[in-house]
């Protein structure tokens, strides 16, 4: 057949510009797939809907609520002051703190005990069972804590008898039944079963489902579920959100929650109040006693010594006593007092409690103490509710409660001392009146101290019965420190799934599956697996089909194979005697289009034929850019970059053997280069292979393969035959141009063509 050099290179540019991409090659691709886009569209489109109608509708819900904060709400500065002028205690907020608090896991561990939502209910629904909860016919309520673990968590069918007001619990091999309002012992616990929201309307045909979850699952479910957030740092108000498959049910939980959680929030106002009531309760039982008694010693002094009417005497004098007596008996107060207050800080069970600092004095300098005392414990007390005791900063506040305990003992011993140097001193007053008044009788005198004992009894039972109804005053004034503004309510619709994104996401795939798959067959057709896919690429001819490499060795052949592999091989060396009739120059190289098509196998199993031959062959490895055999046959990793790094004499050190009953020589490639192209192109190649072909019958070279690299090209011209390897299922059609051009053009010697990994090869 004569070659038509410019017939091939316009067939070439016709076959490249009808590769590119064009609107009308797609149209006529969609024409082509039109019935199966219909199919593939309705059927993906159904399968999203049904996919849809399975998925459980998720809601948002929402609630708000404000936090009274000292620091962004002024009309809570006054109502503070007011509490503190009656003796109570405020407590300062901030918006931050309480975000804290309300992810906290306390108020939703109580919610979640509280509405029991750790069991749910479901009905039997088309698809799928549907959770109810304002629907459901009954209640389930645990009488003690839940026995549910993960490993043991109950899940029962319940029939519900709403004319009899029956009910019955099924579960695989037991039977529970009883009547509305009775308790039953179940595995996970002891529960009572009683009337729900939906029992007038429930059909006692429907089957009912309990699922009862692990407690502590649930709560981490649904503070999973709860987010919290400011909308900005300069406003206290808090968004609260939680996401719920039943709105209803949503709403239920975010507002018992929110309930929760300002009940938590009265109670620690409250626990300062308490904290003062009851110590001023204890100190009025011991005051009542000792003024009760001062009264008895008047009451019997005065019997026993006739003393119904006090004598005017020392009228003057008296008054001048009276007076320096009475600021004794309001500094003794203040020093009892004080004295009170020391006891109580010195005793160790009091050390996490509040100072009553309703009962402090007037100084400035020691109320503040106590306020911040105060305040620090409280601070605690609210990081407990998130921390641990080992948490640094829990670490923090209790060295600084001990250093705040050490500055208030000092400061009430410093108060101890003013009160009872004033005391003294008006002590050596009243000594000095007394001995004015040494004129009066004994017994006056000892009615007037009688008399003043109760008088200082009597003003501290006061002091401290005033204090007290301060107190309770305060705590009943007291309120939450969060309001709510909006109470929990759904969005109209669920947020998820969507139904647009679903239906569009099946349509979107229904119209993208025809064109995949039509692509995956494309990319099967790519591929060679008929001889026809070459003889439509290339005309080099085709020499022999080799069969599949052998699992456990790289030697398809021996002297004793009778499989049709060896029988391959023979036949391909048979052929080759017949390409080199007389000539002198037998050198093979062995090539293909890419890496992986086998180009080493045949190389490796060539040689092994020609050597059972008896042919003394060389097995040339010039591939420098991926040498492999040395690897392969299990040889040392010398050869041909050593030979040319070494400068070597002789190339002969380098030959090592290899193969089956009768050997064949090996020259591997040693250590890849860095520059491969240009060491074979260096004079002594042209020298090397000259003194090789002297000495072997047959030389077989490993190359690279044609297109990728020029390295093939080189060695064409010290070569008189090439044998190019396509692999079956695995070459790409497209890479035969490479072939067809090196044969066309006359780039490579003698070109034939070996199917290599045949399995069962034929025409289209």
């Amino acid at each position: 057949m004569e070659y038509n050099k410019n017939q091939h290179i316009e067939s070439r540019v016709v076959n490249t510009s009808g590769s590119s991409f064009s609107i009308k090659d797609l149209f006529i691709k969609l024409l082509k797939l039109w019935y199966w886009i219909i199919l593939s569209v309705t059927f993906c489109t159904g399968l999203a809907y049904l996919y849809f109608l399975k998925q459980t509708p998720q809601y948002k819900i929402h609630a708000t609520v404000l936090v009274q904060d000292e620091k962004r709400a002024s009309d809570r500065i006054g109502r503070a002051s007011a509490l503190q002028d009656l003796g109570g205690v405020g407590v300062q907020n901030n918006a931050d703190n309480e975000l804290l608090v309300l992810k906290s896991r306390t108020p939703m561990a109580k919610t979640v005990a509280q509405l029991q939502l750790f069991i749910s209910y479901f009905e039997k629904a088309k698809l799928k069972k549907t959770e109810i909860y304002s629907t459901r016919p009954i209640n389930v309520q645990f009488t003690g804590y839940p026995l549910i673990t993960a490993a043991n968590n109950g899940s029962y069918e319940v029939k519900v008898d709403t004319a009899a007001k029956t009910f019955s619990l099924f579960k695989p091999g037991k039977t529970y039944k009883g009547s509305l309002g009775d308790s039953l012992l179940l595995p996970e616990g002891l529960v009572r079963i009683t009337r729900g929201p939906g029992f007038a309307s429930w059909d006692s045909q429907n089957s009912l489902f309990i699922s009862m979850s692990d407690f502590e699952a649930t709560v981490e479910k649904y503070m999973g579920v709860l987010t919290t957030e400011l909308p900005n740092k300069q406003t206290s108000i808090i968004n609260l959100t939680i996401v719920e498959s039943l709105p209803d049910k949503g709403e239920t939980i975010l507002n018992e929650f929110i309930t929760q959680y300002l009940k938590e929030n009265l109670e620690d106002k409250n626990r300062i109040a308490d904290g003062t009531i009851a110590f001023i309760d204890e100190r009025l039982a011991l005051v009542s006693k000792e003024l009760s008694g001062s009264e008895s010693n008047i009451e019997n002094f005065k019997r026993s010594n006739n003393l119904a009417d006090l004598k005017q005497q020392s009228n003057l004098l008296i008054e001048s006593d009276s007076r320096n007596s009475e600021r004794a008996t309001q500094l003794e107060v203040q020093l009892s007092v004080m004295q009170n207050l020391q006891s109580f800080l010195k005793d160790n069970v009091n050390d996490r409690k509040t100072v009553p600092s309703s009962l402090a004095m007037s100084d400035p300098n020691f109320i503040a103490l106590v306020k911040s005392y105060n305040d620090l414990q409280l601070e605690r007390d609210k990081k407990l509710m998130t921390q641990t005791t080992d948490n640094p900063a829990i670490i923090t506040i209790d060295q600084q409660l001990r250093n705040l305990r050490l500055n208030l003992l000092s400061s009430i011993e410093s108060i101890v001392r003013g009160l009872r140097t004033s005391i003294d001193k008006l002590g050596r007053y009243s000594t000095n009146y007394e001995s004015q008044i040494s004129s009066v009788p004994e017994k006056e005198r000892r009615l007037q101290d009688y008399a003043r004992q109760q008088s200082i009894k009597q003003e501290l039972y006061i002091y401290l019965l005033t204090k007290r109804e301060e107190s309770a005053v305060s705590k009943a004034s007291n309120i939450a420190t969060t309001r709510i503004i909006d109470y929990a309510h759904s969005e109209h619709g669920p947020f998820k799934p969507s139904k647009t994104i679903i239906l569009f996401t099946g349509l979107l795939v229904g119209l993208v599956l025809p064109f995949g798959f039509s692509f995956g067959i494309s990319q099967v057709k790519n591929r060679v697996n008929t001889v026809d896919d070459i003889y439509d690429d290339t005309i080099a001819p085709i020499i022999a089909h080799v069969g599949r490499k052998p699992k456990h060795s790289i030697f398809a052949i021996s002297a004793e194979s009778k499989t049709l592999t060896a029988e391959k091989l023979r036949g391909l060396v048979t052929h080759l005697r017949y390409a080199f009739p007389g000539d002198d120059n037998k050198t093979i190289l062995v090539t293909s289009s890419g890496h992986g098509e086998g180009k080493s196998f045949i190389a490796i199993n060539l040689a092994q034929t020609l050597a059972l031959s008896h042919k003394k062959v060389l097995l040339l490895e010039l591939d420098l850019r991926s040498p492999n055999l040395s690897t392969a046959l299990g040889l040392q990793n010398i050869g041909f970059t050593n030979y040319i790094a070494e400068e070597a004499n002789t190339w002969e050190p380098y030959i090592q053997q290899a193969g089956i009953d009768y050997f064949f020589d090996v020259f591997c490639a040693g250590e890849a280069p860095a520059n491969p192209t240009m060491l074979l192109q260096l004079p002594v190649l042209k020298i090397l292979m000259g003194q090789l072909q002297e000495v072997y019958d047959y030389i077989v070279v490993d190359s690279s393969p044609v297109g990728l690299v020029t390295d093939a090209e080189i060695l064409a011209a010290y070569a008189s035959f090439t044998l190019y390897i396509v692999r079956q299922n695995y070459s790409s059609k497209a890479k035969l141009k490479n072939l067809d051009n090196a044969y066309r053009e006359g780039i490579l010697p003698k070109i034939n063509v070996i199917i290599n990994d045949c399995k069962a090869i034929g025409s289209k």
